[in-house]
């Protein structure tokens, strides 16, 4: 249900009176400065009333939920009572007269002008600087004496007088001036005129200048008191909240109240504006005088912002007493300043000639400021009382996490344990064997602490294959177990999103590939990192998340566009949605080193180095499988197929020592060359030459050529090192040469067979659909329903999955911000890697280019461990995620307060929505029996859509 056009154009009332009158609107606080005013009008109430009454501070008093409700009530009745009474100070009857045609008359139009006329001018001498004071000395037969004589500087100028007026008057209007025609003619309700003499001064030749405007007239300033006037029916006020209505949702925040701080807050803007143009009217300090005094006048607002143990809490029957209280405390407070100007107090003559009722009409609305100052405070401060009790009641000021373990707590009182979301953390290992490693999806924690997440899982032991390219030239095909994980987030107000971290363990001894990217298709995977994490190694990758817009916030934004760019919009969303499964997969190195190199499983197990020695040939060097695979008997025991390896991997090694060790002996030539060239001896140094030729060699910036008398038997010795070396190696590698050349060849007869088994398998699944396609009548359909509970082993389309949540959060998620998000990876990475076995962890942040370097290590590995694709990479484990984030537009503790909506069960409809579309189950299915009941009696709409 939506609110009123005019409620709605009103939402922005409070957040407007709470920025001017400095109440902070988000956090709602109780103010200290305005208990101590309620304290001191609650006092002077006390004087008012019987003496054994004792009305307190509300939170002081035992009270009901609905006697909130009571005071919001009242402040607004004393508010509007007390502006009515300001009309009746000002006299002559014309609010009455607004009553009377409150259908006829309902804008209050307020008009000023001024002139001033040039009357005469008149020369005049005055002084100018202070006096000065000269002595003269008269000397004669009876001795000196001396006068003094006073000297005074005058000049000539010229004085003007002016005659200044002014005028102002309120009148009554059926319509504002911006209206077409006016039903009813103005008809005038009360006016002033002003009226003084003024001098100005100027000195010969200057000409004179009006001090004032020749003539001038203020912007017409008008207000709508409609809502006043319906409130007001036989000289009461009637003001009420309606509680059952859908957009009432605390004593603070309703239809109606906005309706009132809305009029408050145009009453404000349009007396303060008023007084403003009368401020020049006005003799001068008389407007201070007004502001200074009126803190002694009786606030009755605040004075009923109270409770009464052993009554009527409310302090409802008193409010006429309170309103004759104040209507007494305004007109001493007029009296008092008509006081202040009368002559006998001292004041100017001119003061004393001033119009009483322009003064009087300006404290009207002074007061009419403060009167709206005390009705927004008191609609403030009862959010205030709410927040306070509710933070009393728990015993601290609850906070997102707080709110995040209680839902995981909730979620196994709410689902079965069959459907109750789990832990992220998943162990790397084989059946039957000790860990490898872990993997977990974090949330990190004040300080150090970090704990996993929770997600709902649906496993399958046997997913479909999975294809990677690795480059250009190599796509390998991953298979193994899936796992399926949604995430539902929870963001309170301006929060930044929820920040994860995923990490990766491996033991000692132990090593696996981690893959991290996206899921584009439903059988493609493209990584965006990939690395191998062994021997004890510890990485932490950060996670960002971003949401997108609700369905229902894209629809609304799309809807005034032309149909091209609607179509533009939804395609560019399908993309979004398409793209936000993120994915990982674990890759278990030492099964697939067995069957690359055809041995049997678990050969590996227990040979450690021969492992990290068969990933550095692969990693480090690019040795490609075939030259170590085992190619003998096949009816050989285990302990012989990896002796052999062995050997293999030794003479590898041997050829690899022996290159580094050419390498090395042809830069000690060079170098020798270079001793040769420069000092005539392979082993001289600087010390050893001439200081000249050493200062010749230090200042010479290239070398110069020896002559080949004394370079020839240099050159001599290192061609024969060089032919030596040669030779030595082309014996040793000979035999194993033309064994590998053996060996490449089956292998390429084998690769060719395979790829033509592949062929006839995927030319005989086409067949097939296409046969079924026909006998049901439809061609295959690529958009499916979301196959998740069908076969366990099919081809499941993951990137449809954020389609049909999307559909779901539309049509079942009605008053939920459930937004789709999307999962990238952070910048930077940290990983704390073991520097030998039994070296201290250090710990490196890997930027982007160490993450490029490493995802060309682990692609380098698995290119070899696949023969470039030619070989599946079987027992993988692959975690698609899928990842939604419920948004409350307060904080956690203001979206109890200010929207009076409990969090756990907003929560509670999200989560039920995402695992029925996991799962597959209805609500009654799913959830507790003592739960079902009550979800049933709360959302039957929802629960009535998931059980179907």
């Amino acid at each position: 249900m939506r609110l009123p056009a005019l409620v709605l154009a009103s939402l922005h009332c409070f957040h407007c009176l709470s920025q001017r009158f400095d109440i902070d609107p988000i956090h709602q606080e109780l103010d200290g400065s305005f208990r101590s005013q309620v304290e001191v009008a609650l006092a002077r109430l006390g004087s008012i009333l019987e003496q054994e009454r004792r009305p307190q501070w509300p939170a002081g008093v035992q009270h009901r939920y609905e006697d909130k409700f009571l005071l919001a009530e009242l402040a607004t009745r004393t508010a509007v009572a007390s502006v009515a009474k300001l009309f009746e100070v000002l006299g002559q009857g014309w609010f009455q007269t607004l009553l009377a045609h409150a259908r006829k008359a309902n804008w209050l139009r307020f008009s000023a002008c001024e002139g001033c006329v040039f009357l005469r001018s008149q020369d005049a001498e005055i002084q100018v600087g202070a006096e000065v004071k000269e002595t003269e000395t008269s000397t004669s037969a009876f001795g000196s004496r001396q006068r003094e004589t006073s000297v005074k500087m005058t000049t000539k100028v010229q004085e003007h007088y002016w005659n200044w007026t002014a005028h102002w008057s309120i009148e009554a209007a059926s319509d504002s001036l911006d209206a077409s025609s006016a039903s009813v003619e103005p008809s005038l309700l009360q006016n002033g005129d002003q009226s003084k003499t003024i001098k100005t001064v100027t000195s010969p030749p200057a000409e004179r200048e009006t001090p004032k405007p020749a003539h001038a007239c203020s912007s017409t300033l008008e207000l709508d008191i409609s809502w006043m006037q319906d409130r007001i029916s036989n000289g009461v006020v009637e003001f009420t909240i309606n509680r059952s209505a859908a957009d009432c949702r605390t004593p603070a925040r309703n239809a109606e109240i906005l309706l009132a701080l809305d009029f408050s807050r145009r009453l404000h803007d349009w007396a303060q504006s008023v007084q403003e143009t009368l401020q020049s009217q006005l003799e001068p300090g008389s407007l201070d005088r007004v502001l200074s005094s009126q803190n002694d006048v009786f606030k009755p607002v605040l004075a009923l912002f109270a409770l009464e143990a052993g009554r009527k809490l409310v302090l409802s029957e008193d409010l006429p007493t309170v309103l004759s209280a104040y209507d007494r405390s305004i007109r001493h407070w007029i009296g008092e300043l008509s006081k202040s100007t009368s002559p006998e107090n001292g004041s100017d003559a001119s003061d004393a000639g001033q119009d009483m009722s322009l003064l009087t009409f300006v404290a009207a609305l002074t007061q009419m400021q403060n009167l709206v100052e005390q009705l927004s405070s008191t609609v403030a401060n009862l959010e205030g009382l709410l927040r306070e009790q509710l933070i009393d009641a728990i015993g601290k000021e609850l906070r997102p996490s707080d709110f995040g373990e209680y839902m995981e707590f909730h979620g196994r009182q709410l689902l079965s344990d069959p459907f109750q979301p789990k832990k992220f953390v998943y162990a790397v290992r084989r059946p039957n064997h000790h860990p490898e490693g872990s993997m977990s999806l974090e949330s990190p924690g004040q300080g150090s602490a970090s704990k996993a997440i929770q997600s709902f899982t649906l496993h399958r032991r046997e997913g479909h294959a999975m294809k990677v390219e690795l480059n250009s030239a190599a796509e390998v095909t991953l298979r193994g177990e899936h796992y399926l994980h949604a995430m539902v987030f929870h963001q309170f107000g301006h929060a930044d999103t929820q920040t994860l971290q995923l990490v990766a363990r491996a033991r000692q001894l132990s090593s696996f590939v981690l893959l991290v990217g996206k899921v584009q298709a439903a059988d493609k995977f493209e990584p965006a990192a990939a690395l191998i994490i062994q021997n004890k190694d510890d990485l932490t990758i950060p996670l960002l998340l971003e949401t997108m817009p609700t369905p229902q916030e894209f629809l609304d934004a799309i809807h005034s566009l032309s149909p091209e760019q609607q179509r533009f919009a939804r395609a560019f969303r399908d993309m979004q949605l398409s793209s936000s499964v993120f994915g990982l997969c674990i890759i278990q190195i030492k099964p697939l080193m067995e069957k690359v190199l055809n041995l049997p499983e678990d050969s590996l197990t227990k040979e450690i180095q021969l492992t990290q020695e068969l990933t550095e040939l692969f990693v480090r060097y690019q040795v490609p499988p075939d030259l170590m695979s085992y190619d003998g008997d096949a009816a050989a025991t285990s302990s012989e197929k990896v002796r052999s390896v062995k050997q293999h991997v030794s003479a590898l090694q041997d050829t690899i020592a022996s290159s580094r060790k050419k390498q090395l002996q042809e830069k000690e030539e060079e170098a020798k060359l270079q001793n040769m060239n420069t000092c005539g001896s392979e082993t001289c140094t600087k010390e050893d030459m001439p200081p000249l030729r050493a200062m010749r060699m230090e200042r010479t910036v290239h070398v110069q050529p020896l002559s080949y008398a004394r370079a020839a038997p240099v050159y001599e010795r290192m061609m024969q090192k060089a032919r030596t070396l040669e030779d030595a190696s082309m014996h040793a590698t000979e035999p194993r040469r033309l064994k590998h050349d053996s060996k490449r060849r089956t292998h390429e007869g084998l690769e060719q067979q395979q790829q033509q088994q592949q062929q006839q398998q995927q030319q005989q699944q086409q067949q097939q659909q296409h046969e079924q396609a026909e006998q049901s009548g439809h061609q295959p359909r690529t958009n499916q329903q979301f196959p998740l509970h069908g076969s366990n082993s099919g081809t499941i389309d993951y990137t449809r999955l954020p389609h049909e949540l999307n559909d779901r959060f539309l049509k079942q998620g009605e008053g939920l911000k459930l937004k789709a998000t999307t999962i990238k990876l952070g910048h930077h990475w940290r990983r704390k890697q073991q520097q030998g076995l039994v070296g201290e962890l250090e710990e490196k942040i890997l930027a982007p280019p160490d993450q490029k370097s490493e995802t060309n290590r682990a692609f380098d590995l698995l290119d070899a461990l696949s023969r470039s694709g030619a070989l599946e990479l079987g027992n993988t484990s692959m975690h698609i995620m899928i990842a939604a984030t419920h948004c409350f537009d307060e904080t956690l503790i203001d979206a109890v307060v200010k929207q009076n909506i409990n969090p756990i069960e907003s929560m509670e409809r999200s989560l039920l929505i995402v695992a029925s579309t996991i799962h597959g189950q209805p609500a009654s299915g799913m959830l507790h029996a003592k739960e079902a009941g009550r979800f049933r009696d709360s959302f039957p709409e929802l629960f009535n859509a998931l059980s179907t």
